[in-house]
This record gives structure tokens, sequence and C-alpha cells, in this order.
């Protein structure tokens, strides 16, 4: 918080008592009492008809309002100066009609309220804003790391008189503007896909295509009635993960021996087994060889093609060593004496881990070759809990069940407010999990960005995609008589079935 801000809250309490007590002064800023509802909420008495000067600073993209009560004609003075870019001032008539200018440094506006004026209510408005469109916003749906430095677009004071408020006419016009701001109920989902459920999708079709590829650069090394089941596997896997479980195929066909003087076999063939390993025993003994792996890591699902000796044409079963204590049969779609197709077992709640491949037919195993385990990702969503600081007189609701998110709600403030909430101050990601993506959202009408009632805004100015933490800053600003609501939403993404905590 700014020295001028601090001067205008610090200034508000004092300046209340004032008003209480028939004072001419009015307040730089007033605090909103505890969040109640509409009907209930305690409505601030109305400024002073003489107020100034009055401090403020807002930023690019934001602007400041001042608003003032009058009933009964009158001249209407408002003087404005400042530091900064050149700033439009509009006096707004309780009407809706406007007497704007345009200044660098200073402005003065001078204005008579007429009976008409009055007949048409007793608040009006004085708005500071760029004559400039406001930069494009960024991107709803941060997926990369964000730390803005907001700029200062303007910092100055104002001085307003006008002829004096009946406070019972200036009551009844705030509960009535309060009832105008009245937020809907929150909605059913519309059944559209959530941005959660879009990642994972994504990511299932990148798994099944990376799959695919694998699949792909053996293809020529197998039987075409292999390659077909192994596609077969990957497309059902992409519409439903499958379960961790132990799998067995069917025995590949015998072979044809490869054509002599070929650049390579054919897509039916299967090339001969090597006749010695280093590594292990020479072939045609009974203890299986694994000679090579057509990779040497892969996640749950992805094919391997095993190549060496000794594996018979009875199909026995490959295991893969994923962690501690985890020896797991792998699913297998071809099997003959040199060479077997299987897939990584699908298994959830384990981290990466330099595990270890080998083939068991009867009661002989192979010697372990080195494979890395590294697990399936998912995607979940982070709840906001209470590691976090909200600015101003916002509220936190349970959005879980209310729909409500956090709440700026200036529907019965003259001079509008600012500020920056923070979530996550102290909280890590564990496991291996890292921040995915974050974005504001409502649960009002289920849509991305805050929702807004008058001149408002919230948004993203810190975010450590990428990383274990989960830091969010948000900024927020209302004008007078203006409501913002939104829901922080952090994505993360880990090891599927692994604590992030």
């Amino acid at each position: 918080m700014s020295v001028d801000r601090s001067v205008r809250h610090n200034f508000t309490g004092a300046l209340l008592r004032l008003l209480l007590l028939g004072s001419a002064m009015g307040p730089a800023q007033a605090a909103l009492p505890p969040p109640q509802s509409p009907a209930t909420k305690p409505l601030p008495p109305p400024p002073a008809s003489h107020q100034g000067p009055q401090a403020f600073d807002f930023l690019v993209g934001e602007q400041a309002s001042f608003g003032f009560a009058a009933s009964q004609p009158g001249p209407i003075s408002v003087t404005v100066t400042w530091q900064g870019a050149p700033l439009l001032v509009t006096l707004v008539k309780p009407g809706g009609g406007t007497l704007e200018r345009q200044g660098s440094g200073s402005v003065m506006l001078a204005y008579t309220a007429t009976a008409e004026d009055v007949r048409q209510g007793v608040l009006w408005n004085v708005n500071l804003r760029s004559p400039q469109p406001a930069p494009p916003t960024v991107s709803p749906v941060h997926v990369k790391p964000v730390k803005q430095q907001p700029q200062l677009l303007a910092r100055g004071t104002i001085a307003l008189h006008h002829p004096p408020a009946d406070p019972s006419l200036v009551q009844a016009a705030l509960k009535a503007r309060q009832a105008k701001v009245a937020k809907p109920s929150p909605q059913a989902a519309s059944g559209a896909p959530s941005l959660l459920a879009q990642k994972q999708a994504i990511l299932q079709k990148q798994q099944a295509t990376r799959q695919t590829q694998l699949l792909d650069q053996v293809r020529s090394k197998i039987p075409a009635e292999v390659h077909l089941k192994m596609s077969q596997r990957i497309a059902t896997a992409a519409a439903q993960p499958l379960p961790g479980a132990k799998v067995l195929g069917t025995a590949l066909p015998a072979a044809p021996p490869p054509v002599p003087g070929s650049a390579g076999t054919k897509a039916t063939s299967v090339p001969p087994a090597p006749k010695s390993n280093k590594d292990g025993p020479p072939a045609g003994t009974s203890n299986p060889v694994i000679a090579a792996l057509s990779i040497s890591a892969g996640q749950p699902g992805d094919p391997v093609l095993i190549t060496g000796s000794g594996f018979s044409g009875t199909a026995g079963e490959v295991h893969f060593i994923v962690a501690n204590g985890r020896d797991l049969v792998a699913p297998i779609s071809g099997w003959n004496d040199g060479q077997i197709f299987a897939a990584v077992p699908d298994v959830s709640g384990l981290q990466a881990f330099n595990g270890q491949v080998y083939v068991r037919r009867g009661g002989a195993d192979s010697s372990f070759v080195p494979f890395q385990f590294s697990p399936a990702l998912e995607y979940r969503s982070l709840d906001v809990t209470n590691d976090r600081i909200i600015t101003g007189a916002g509220t936190f609701q349970d959005y879980r069940n209310s729909g409500i998110g956090i709440d700026h709600d200036g529907s019965g403030n003259f001079f509008g407010d600012r500020g920056e909430d923070q979530y996550f101050l102290v909280a890590r990601l564990r496991n291996g999990w890292v921040v995915d993506s974050a974005y504001l959202s409502n649960d009002l009408n289920h849509t991305t960005g805050p929702w807004i009632f008058g001149h408002a805004s919230a948004y993203i100015t810190e975010y450590r995609g990428g990383t274990d933490s989960p830091y969010l800053k948000v900024r927020w600003w209302y004008d007078g008589f203006s409501d913002v609501n939104y829901r922080p939403n952090l994505i993360i993404r880990g090891p599927r079935g692994v604590p992030h905590q």
C-alpha cells in the first residue's frame, strides 16, 4: 500500500465520525463493513458537500472514481491535480449525462446542478481514466511464468464542492443501487468440458501419438498382426487409461527367415535370434537372453520390442521393475524364440525410477537390463486454502458450495478501492508435481475471467509456472458503486496417483 493510500484509510475513521456529528469534511476512502446481504448491509453516510483534497493513484488499465451526493440544485466544482499520463475527467450526472474535460497535470470542471438533475437522482460521480484505450489484457489462462510490474498511470489529489444531500434520500438511492448490483445465483455447470478435463484429454492424445511413433519405428521388424494388436491397445488406452494389470499375450506366429540380400526384414518376418550374448548364456541353452530393447526408457503403455534368444515358442513373462519392491508383469502382444513385443505396465502411484527388465520362461530368468521408468502424468486442480491474504474489504467464500469465490463488493462505496490478493504464500508441491497453469474464473456464470458490475477488473500479476511453488498474486480494482468477483484457479501436473502434498 502506498503512503497516499495509508493516509486515505487513516483519515476514513475520523472522517466518518465527523460526518455523524454533522462535520463538513468528507472521507478520503470509506472502508466497507463485513459483507452482508444487500438488504441488510449497513450503508455509509453520504460525503459532505466540501471534500478535498483527497489523494488517489491508479495503474495503467485501471481508473478511479469519487462519488458524492447532492439532492438540491446548486454549483458543483471539481479540481484535479496529478502527476503522470494525461487524464480524462468526467462528471457523471444522476441521469447518466456527462461533462468531460481532458488535461495533463490539472483539470477544473464547473457545473450547476439543475432541478431536473436532482429529480433524476442524488448520486453523482467523478471518473478519472486515460483517454487512450485500455491495453489488451493478457491471455486469461497463464501457461508460462508471469511476474508483471504494473505501471503507475497517475497520482494526485481531487477536491469537490457541491450542494448538500438529504441523508434519507442517499440511503434509499444506495439501497436501490445495491439491489441492482445483486449477483445472480450460481448456475449449474453447462456440461462443457472444464479446462482440467481438456488438458487431461490432450495429455492422453499426446501419449497415444508418442506411442504410435514408437510403434512405427519397429513396424518393419514385427508381423502385421502384432502391429495391429498393439495399435488397438494404444487406441483403447487413449480413450480410457488401462488400470495396472497382469496381461499375457498370444504367441507370435513362426516367422520366415529374412530374404537374402535385403536391406531389412519384411513386415511379417522376425529376425533370427543371436548366436550368443556376452551378458548371458549362449544361444541354445534353456535360459532366455535379452540382446536389446527398442527403447531404454518409457511410460506406462509404451511399446517395447525385446530381441534376444532362448525365449522359446511358448510365451512366458516379461517383468519390469519400476520401483523398489515393485516387480510387474507386462502385457504381451507377440512372442517367439528371438523376439517379444510388450508394453510398459500400466501402473499409478509411482515416481521416476532407474528400473530393470528381465524375461522369465518357466523357471529360468534372463539377466537384468536397465530401463528408466517414467510415470504417466495427470492434472489436478488445486483448491485455495487458508494460506492466503485477501486485501481491502474483500471476502473469501467457499466457492465449492456457494459458487461465490473472492468478492470485492463496492456497491455501497463512494470512492472505489484496489489492492492485491495473494495465495499459497508458503505452500510447496512435492513428489515431482509442478504448477502447469493459472487463471481466474467465476462460478456465477461459469466463464473464464472475473464477474464484473460497473467499472472493475481482476487479473493475475504473478504466477510461477513450471515450479513447485503455487504462489499466485491477483490485482483487483473497482470504481465507486462497482463490484468484482473471481475464483483463483491453479492446475498442477505430476505423476499419476502420487500425492502432491
